[in-house]
C-alpha cells in the first residue's frame, strides 16, 4: 500500500506498487491458481516462492554465471541451484514477506482474498480473478473490479477513508469537464492531491476545491498548499511528496485504472492529464448515469466484499439501447459503418478490433526497424531495456507484431493483443485467439511467441495451440505456423515433425533470433515465405537434437 504500509489513518490512496504493470496480475495468479484454497503456511510460502522464481515470474538478479547460461538455454536449475539462488538473493522481509506483498498488491485489486489468522491465511482466488485467468476481457473485468473498489474494505481495513476511488475520479474529471467545457480532464499532481486524498465520495466539493486551486495556481504545483491542504486539513499519514505523492501512488493507481479503457493521459511533464478515452466515452456515460448518488457502502464481511464485485453488472451488458449508442459513437469516431446484419455484440468487438488496429498502424509508422530488432535481441539475451516495465511475454508479442509490420507492410498484420492510445500494449489478447495473424492476398501465417523456457511448459502449453489454430484455420491461402521463443527445446521440435508427418502441415519451431535472421534477409513476402518453407523442411529431415542445437546456438550478431 505504498509508504504508508500498514498504519492506520486516514491516508493518499494507494494500490501496492510489488507488481506494477498489472498485465503482470495474469502471470502471478496463474501460478497462485495452483494453491487455490490453501492456508498459506511458512511452508506453502517458500514453495511457491520457489515456484516463481523457477518460471521466471519474480527473477533474481545476484545469480551465477551457470545459472544466468541455464536461464539463457532454457534449462531446468536443480533443486540445490535454486535454493542457491535463493539464497544469494536475501529478501528483507525474508521469501515469505516478499510473496506476501506480491500477493497483497493482487488482492488490493479484488482477484484473491486472505481470510482467517494473520500468520497462516487462507488464500482464495476470487471470481473476477478466474475470469482473468481464463481469458476473458481484461477491460470490463477491470472495469468491475474498479468500480466496486472501496478504499476502506473488509481486506484493507487500515486505511479508514470511506472513498470509492474510481468513481470518485470519473465523476470528478466529468465535473470538471463540465466545467471547462472540453474532454481535458484532471492534472496528475491534482488527481493525487485532490481525488486520492478523499475521505469520502463527495466529488462535487472536490472538483470545486481543483477549479478553485487553478484560478491561483493554474497548471503550477504548489507544494506548500499541497502539504498544507492535506496534512493540516486532512489530517492525512504524510509520505514523501516527490517519489510518493507525485510519482509512485498516481502511477500504480492510474496503471490499474487505465486497465478499464475508459481513461488515457495526455499530455507531458508538468502538463500530464487524466481524461475520459473518447473512444469509449459512451461507456463512460453509461456508468456515470448508472452510478449518480453512489455513495460508500460498508460490507460485514470479505465474502460480502467479493460478492459485491462479483455482481456487478456493467451497464452495457445488459442494455441493447446502450451498446446501441457505444457503437454509433465507436463509428463516429472511426468514420464506418458496420453491417447491420451483426450482432451488436459483435460489431463492438469488430470497432475494437479496428481502432486497435488503427493505433497500432500509427505505432508502426513512428518505430525505427532497428530499434525493434535491438529489443527483440535484449528480449532474446534477457538484456536490460528501457521497455522493462512491460512483461517479457506481451513485449515479445508486440514487438514481433511491429517487427513483421515494418518488413511487409502493416496491412498484412493483426496484432490481437490490446494497446492502449499510446500504443503500448495494455492487457495481451482474448482467450482463443492466436497471438499474431499475418496474412496476405496469398499466405496465412499464424504467429505464436512465448518466452517460456521451461520445456514442460512449452510442451504442454504452446504446442497444442500452435497445432490447433493451424487445424481449425478455414482458408484457401497457403498457410503456415511459426513458434517463436527465446529457446527451443527437442521435445517441442519432436512433436511438431510428428504433426507435420501425420497433418501434412506447415509447422516451425525457431529462436527469436533464428527468426530475425528470417525476416531481415527476406524483405520480400514470396522470400520470406519460401525461407519458412526450408526452415520448415530443414527441421523435419534434421534430428531434433541437432536442429536444436542449431539454432539455440544461433545469434543475430
Amino acid at each position: 500500500m505504498g509508504t504508508s504500509g500498514n498504519r492506520k489513518g486516514y491516508k493518499i490512496f494507494s494500490i501496492s506498487t510489488t507488481i506494477r504493470n498489472p498485465i503482470r496480475n495474469t502471470e502471478f495468479l496463474k501460478v497462485f491458481k495452483k494453491y487455490d484454497n490453501c492456508i498459506l503456511t511458512s511452508e506453502l510460502k517458500d514453495e511457491i516462492y520457489t515456484e516463481l522464481v523457477k518460471q521466471g515470474i519474480y527473477q533474481l538478479t545476484n545469480v551465477s554465471n551457470e545459472i544466468k547460461n541455464k536461464y539463457e538455454n532454457g534449462e531446468d536449475l536443480t533443486e540445490d541451484e535454486i535454493k542457491k539462488a535463493i539464497i544469494d538473493n536475501p529478501q528483507k522481509t525474508r521469501n515469505a514477506g516478499r510473496l506476501m506483498t506480491q500477493i497483497r498488491a493482487i488482492k488490493d485489486v479484488g482477484f484473491l482474498t486472505l481470510t482467517g489468522s494473520e500468520k497462516k491465511p487462507l488464500m482464495n482466488i476470487t471470481p473476477l480473478g478466474n475470469k482473468i485467468i481464463e481469458g476473458y476481457s481484461s477491460e470490463d473485468i477491470y472495469t468491475k473490479a474498479m468500480i466496486g473498489l472501496h478504499a476502506n474494505n473488509p481486506q484493507r481495513v487500515a486505511i479508514y477513508n470511506k472513498s470509492r476511488p474510481f468513481l470518485n475520479t470519473l465523476f470528478v474529471i466529468e465535473e470538471l469537464n463540465k466545467y471547462y467545457n472540453n474532454n481535458k480532464g484532471i492534472m496528475w499532481h491534482e488527481f493525487a492531491t485532490f481525488v486520492l486524498s478523499m475521505k469520502d465520495c463527495n466529488y462535487k466539493d472536490i472538483a470545486n476545491k481543483i477549479i478553485e486551486y487553478r484560478k491561483e495556481n493554474q497548471n503550477k504545483i504548489n507544494r506548500v498548499f499541497i502539504e498544507n491542504y492535506l496534512y493540516n486539513d486532512l489530517k492525512l499519514v504524510k509520505i514523501d511528496f516527490k517519489k510518493s505523492l507525485l510519482k509512485d501512488y498516481p502511477d500504480d493507481v492510474y496503471r490499474k485504472f487505465a486497465m478499464t479503457g475508459l481513461i488515457d493521459r495526455c499530455g507531458f511533464g508538468k502538463n500530464l492529464y487524466i481524461r475520459f478515452n473518447e473512444f469509449n466515452i459512451e461507456k463512460v456515460k453509461s456508468i456515470i448515469k448508472k452510478y449518480e448518488g453512489y455513495s460508500f457502502q460498508s460490507f460485514l464481511s470479505t465474502e460480502d466484499y467479493v460478492k459485491y464485485l462479483e455482481n456487478i453488472v456493467l451497464p452495457w451488458e445488459k442494455s441493447d439501447v446502450i451498446k446501441e449508442e457505444i457503437i454509433k459513437n465507436k463509428e463516429d469516431k472511426l468514420g464506418i459503418k458496420l453491417d447491420d446484419n451483426l450482432s451488436l455484440d459483435n460489431k463492438i468487438e469488430k470497432l475494437d478490433e479496428i481502432n486497435n488496429k488503427q493505433i497500432f498502424d500509427m505505432t508502426v509508422n513512428r518505430m525505427d526497424l532497428n530499434s525493434i530488432i535491438a529489443e527483440l535481441v535484449n528480449l532474446s539475451r534477457s538484456k536490460k531495456s528501457s521497455l522493462d516495465t512491460i512483461p517479457p511475454s506481451i513485449r515479445l508479442e508486440w514487438l514481433v507484431s511491429l517487427l513483421m509490420a515494418k518488413m511487409y507492410g502493416s496491412k498484412y498484420v493483426k496484432p490481437n493483443l490490446h494497446l492502449d492510445n499510446n500504443g503500448f500494449p495494455r492487457s495481451c489478447a482474448s482467450g482463443g485467439k492466436a497471438d499474431i495473424e499475418f496474412v496476405t492476398e496469398k499466405y496465412y501465417f499464424l504467429l505464436e511467441v512465448t518466452m517460456i523456457r521451461d520445456y514442460k511448459q512449452q510442451l504442454n502449453s504452446e504446442t497444442t495451440s500452435i497445432s490447433d489454430h493451424l487445424n481449425h484455420l478455414s482458408t484457401d491461402l497457403k498457410k503456415a505456423s511459426i513458434l517463436i521463443a527465446p529457446y527451443i527445446h527437442k521435445r517441442v521440435v519432436s512433436f511438431f515433425e510428428f504433426i507435420i508427418s501425420t497433418d501434412n502441415a506447415n509447422i516451425l519451431a525457431t529462436t527469436i533470433e533464428r527468426y530475425l535472421d528470417i525476416t531481415t534477409k527476406n524483405p520480400n513476402i514470396e522470400s520470406y515465405y519460401e525461407q519458412v518453407l526450408k526452415e520448415i523442411e530443414y527441421m523435419y529431415s534434421n534430428d531434433a537434437e541437432n536442429y536444436c542445437d542449431k539454432i539455440n546456438g544461433f545469434k543475430l550478431y
